[in-house]
């Protein structure tokens, strides 16, 4: 099967503390997202099936981290604006 193999794909689970095949709801419902508190809309939740159904995540957070400072160090460092050149007004020596 080309790309992504449903059986061997995974997601977080913070209750198991591992990554875990999962099953999917197409539910849609607002909820609050493990790990961060806030609440969000989703169409679709993933749920564990190792544990009793816990909420998974794509990343754990130490991996969630991780991907964000690898990102921060790709990202291209802003060049500091051109200052513009000031003409120079003629002298009155040079007259």
């Amino acid at each position: 099967m080309d790309g992504t193999d449903f059986d061997s794909e995974r997601k977080y689970c913070p209750k198991c503390d591992k990554y875990v095949p999962y099953l999917t709801s197409t539910k849609e419902e607002t909820a609050v997202v493990p790990g961060c508190g806030k609440e969000r809309y989703f169409r679709q939740r993933y749920y564990c099936v190792e544990c009793d159904g816990e909420i998974v995540m794509t990343f754990s957070p130490r991996d969630q981290a991780a991907f964000g400072e690898r990102l921060a160090r790709r990202k291209k460092p802003k060049s500091e604006p051109r200052q513009k050149k000031q003409k120079e007004l003629p002298q009155e020596s040079d007259l």
